[in-house]
């Protein structure tokens, strides 16, 4: 396993902790920008994790997954036309 000293100051883990300031249910999604034209594309799904006592609470963690895009695609565009059919 991987340890990470300077997560707090990397760009999916700040994301992550902004995010659950207005959603502490949702996930961030981050997609590279030329992914549709790379074989090797990693979507990556991360979400923070709180602790709180009395009414302070401070992150203490962010959990994420990582997809093949091209896997991550098909499933989204599967489940999104489903939706848009209804």
């Amino acid at each position: 396993m991987k340890n990470n000293t300077r997560a707090t100051e990397e760009l999916w883990y700040k994301r992550a902790v902004e995010r659950y300031e207005v959603d502490p249910e949702s996930f961030v999604f981050s997609v590279p920008f030329d992914a549709g034209m790379r074989n090797d594309s990693k979507v990556t799904a991360t979400r923070a994790v709180y602790v709180k006592k009395s009414d302070l609470e401070a992150p203490v963690a962010v959990v994420g997954v990582q997809y093949r895009h091209d896997v991550w695609a098909e499933k989204f565009f599967n489940i999104t036309s489903q939706v848009l059919s209804l």
